[in-house]
C-alpha cells in the first residue's frame, strides 16, 4: 500500500474514533462529593473545595501539602480511553514561591513502576494562575521506554518532588480536549 493510502487510513481511523465524542471530556472539576471521593491522598494532606481558582463550575480544589518528599495528589477513576482527544488540560495556581515545579505523572494499565514505562513531566510554576496543556502524543510517547496505551489510562498524579514547608496550591478543570 502506498504512503498516501496509509495516511488516509490513519485520518479515517482518527475521525471514526472521535465520532460522537464531545470536544471536552471532564476528568475532574471538583464540584461534587463524588469528585472528591475519586482522589487519593495521604494524611496529613488537606483537600477542600475552594473558590480561589475556578475555571469551570462553582469551585476548584485547594490542596494543602505538608513538608516532605513526594507529596502527591492522585486522580483515580479517570476516563480510560483518551483516544480521539488532543490535549490534557488543567488550570492551577501555586501562590507560594517555594512551589517552583509541579510534577505530572500519567500511568496506563501496563507496568509503570519503572520511570521509563510511564509519562512524567515537570511544570514550572509562576506564582500566578496558569494553564497546563500537554499534547497526548507526548504522553503516549512516555519517557522513552514503551509507548503508553491511550485506550487504557489508569491514573494521573500531581506531586512535588520535595517541599521544605507546607504548600497550598489550587487545581481546577482537569480535562481532555480536541
Amino acid at each position: 500500500m502506498n504512503p498516501r493510502r496509509w495516511l488516509l487510513l490513519g485520518l479515517l481511523a482518527t475521525a471514526l474514533t472521535a465520532c460522537g465524542q464531545p470536544d471536552t471530556l471532564s476528568i475532574n472539576d471538583f464540584e461534587t462529593a463524588g469528585d472528591l471521593e475519586r482522589l487519593t491522598w495521604r494524611c496529613p494532606y488537606w483537600l477542600e473545595p475552594s473558590t480561589a481558582l475556578v475555571v469551570s463550575g462553582k469551585s476548584g480544589l485547594a490542596i494543602d501539602f505538608p513538608a516532605g518528599i513526594y507529596p502527591t495528589l492522585e486522580l483515580r477513576t479517570v476516563p480510560a480511553d483518551w483516544r480521539g482527544y488532543r490535549y490534557l488540560e488543567a488550570d492551577l495556581w501555586a501562590p507560594d514561591p517555594a512551589a517552583r515545579e509541579l510534577m505530572i505523572r500519567i500511568d496506563d494499565a501496563g507496568d509503570c513502576d519503572a520511570f521509563i514505562n510511564r509519562f512524567e513531566a515537570s511544570e514550572p510554576l509562576s506564582g500566578r494562575p496558569q494553564h497546563l496543556r500537554i499534547l497526548l502524543e507526548r504522553i503516549a510517547a512516555g519517557n522513552g521506554g514503551r509507548t503508553l496505551d491511550l485506550a487504557h489510562i489508569k491514573r494521573i498524579l500531581f506531586y512535588f518532588k520535595q517541599t521544605d514547608r507546607r504548600i497550598t496550591w489550587y487545581l481546577d478543570g482537569v480535562r481532555l480536549t480536541r
